[in-house]
């Protein structure tokens, strides 16, 4: 479904993946980068390079102001081409990014149930941001950017 969907979408430029932690974006991403025999992105993995950490452990080493500005440098960096991206989760709160992203070509939103991930992210941890904050509140806000940013929205489970 998943590959199928994309592909329509896919042309002679770059396919960016937005969405909630847990919402797929890296498994999709990474799948359809592989059918297709194209580059893929993370900039969650872009982040752990820079850092050789983990980025959860980044979050706690930067803090959220400076981990949002090195999330906003790697989207940045991202060159035109025949690629995918899958984006962390915070990259829609940034409208520079999203907009870089836009440049590049399609931004996808995996829109999923909150419940979906929510059983994701508690079989893998939670993201770092989520101690002390009503996860359901941020994933109501967040949608409402994610579907501003995006160029295509995929109901995605």
């Amino acid at each position: 479904m998943y590959c199928k969907e994309l592909s329509y979408f896919f042309s002679r430029s770059t396919i960016s993946l937005i969405g909630f932690p847990g919402s797929g974006k890296s498994t999709v991403g990474r799948k359809v980068a592989q059918e297709r025999k194209v580059p893929f992105f993370d900039t969650d993995h872009l982040l752990e390079k820079r850092y050789h950490l983990h980025v959860r452990n980044v979050w706690y080493l930067l803090g959220e102001k400076e981990f949002r500005l090195q999330e906003k440098a790697c989207v940045l960096a991202l060159q035109p081409g025949v690629q995918v991206i899958a984006t962390g989760g915070g990259v829609g709160l940034c409208e520079e990014s999203s907009a870089h992203l836009r440049r590049l070509g399609e931004v996808i939103y995996l829109k999923v149930r909150f419940s979906v991930v929510y059983e994701r992210l508690q079989k893998r941890g939670l993201p770092a941001w989520a101690r002390g904050v009503t996860m359901e509140t941020v994933f109501e806000e967040r949608s409402l950017l994610y579907e501003r940013h995006a160029t295509q929205v995929i109901d995605y489970e």
